[in-house]
């Protein structure tokens, strides 16, 4: 999946997840604006990509911490949003190549459980 320019996503009185550690990212920000009422968006990144939140919560709450890498030409990932009686969560997560490889060296016995 390529995301790139701005993209939107909402629950009302349900959830969703959105796993973006596959995604590919134009160059420059991508903008997500999620809002969720009596619902919950729980968003997971790489660890490898920008990003920036902007999001508040009312009678709910709205968690995710900006976080930039050392590339400055690293596609950035800016989240806007809301909850009102809900919950958003941005966790940040290794890629899912990364995860894929410890995984494999787990099972050869290189790596300890």
């Amino acid at each position: 999946m390529t995301m790139a320019g701005t993209v939107r996503a909402e629950a009302i009185f349900g959830n969703l997840e959105l796993d973006l550690r596959e995604a590919r990212f134009g160059p420059g920000v991508t903008e997500l604006h999620v809002r969720s009422v009596f619902g919950s968006i729980e968003i997971t990144v790489p660890a490898d990509l920008t990003v920036e939140v902007h999001g508040s919560g009312i009678f709910g709450n709205f968690e995710g911490s900006t976080r930039t890498i050392a590339d400055r030409d690293a596609p950035t990932l800016r989240i806007v949003g809301s909850s009102v009686f809900a919950s958003i969560v941005i966790k940040t997560v290794p890629p899912l190549r990364v995860q894929r490889l410890a995984e494999q060296l787990r099972a050869h016995r290189l790596l300890p459980p």
